[in-house]
């Protein structure tokens, strides 16, 4: 009998300390976007810097908007596949933006529907001309899973490419140039075209990783009060 209140009292401790810790990992989590979201609410409060020579360091345009100028190199277009909205299959449109100072930033310039989640049309994407790009960066990954390139055909002297992500080795392959070690998320700005639809990232969930953290806090709390009531009971019962 000794020996299974024992054993019962340590898997109590181990579960006591796993819920703990499972609550202590969902309240980091929550730090972590919380700290994201305040990031992303003083980049959009922020004004834009703008540059059309060679494209910044990361850190110094993490935590703002930026506005680059340059001119879209069309002659190598990559389709980001399988980007939902909602019930829509979509893309998103990917185009390297080389800019006055020979730097070149790859530009995410939004979402296009698209039947298959692959392809679609983007003859009717404006692409010419000199181009100021209001947007948001973000780091380009190395060897994301997807990141080949895949080429799907070659309209009026571009080739069109498919990629699950933007990954940094395969980015290099493709596009000459001194390549920033970010992309550029295109920001909705006014004038622009409403093809392809661009959005203002939405705020990180914050209230789900409180809602868990509550959750293991309290089964915790569960299984050490009914472990100290099922002990007092066993001493109650031994004294008499």
């Amino acid at each position: 009998m000794k020996g299974l209140r024992v054993v019962t009292a340590v898997a109590a401790v181990a579960a006591i300390a796993v819920f703990v810790r499972l609550g202590l990992w969902q309240v980091s989590r929550l730090s972590e976007k919380r700290a994201a979201n305040a990031s992303l609410r003083a980049a959009l409060a922020a004004p834009p810097l703008v540059f059309d020579g060679a494209p910044p360091d990361l850190p110094a345009i993490r935590a703002r908007r930026v506005l680059a100028q340059g001119v879209f190199d069309t002659t190598s277009v990559l389709l980001l596949s399988d980007r939902w909205r909602g019930d829509s299959a979509g893309i998103e449109l990917v185009t390297p933006l080389r800019l006055a100072g020979g730097g070149v930033v790859l530009v995410d310039r939004g979402w296009l529907r698209s039947s298959d989640a692959i392809d679609a049309r983007i003859d009717g994407v404006p692409s010419g001309g000199p181009q100021r790009v209001l947007a948001l960066a973000e780091p380009l990954a190395r060897a994301a899973k997807g990141g080949a390139w895949t080429l799907l055909r070659r309209s009026r002297g571009a080739a069109i490419f498919s990629a699950r992500a933007l990954d940094a080795d395969s980015v290099a392959a493709r596009v000459p140039g001194a390549l920033a070690t970010y992309s550029l998320r295109a920001l909705p700005s006014p004038g622009e075209a409403s093809s392809p639809l661009r959005e203002v990232p939405a705020p990180l969930n914050e209230s789900m990783h409180l809602g868990y953290a509550i959750q293991w806090f309290a089964m915790a709390t569960i299984v050490a009060a009914g472990s100290l009531v099922a002990w007092i009971r066993a001493r109650r019962r031994k004294t008499t």
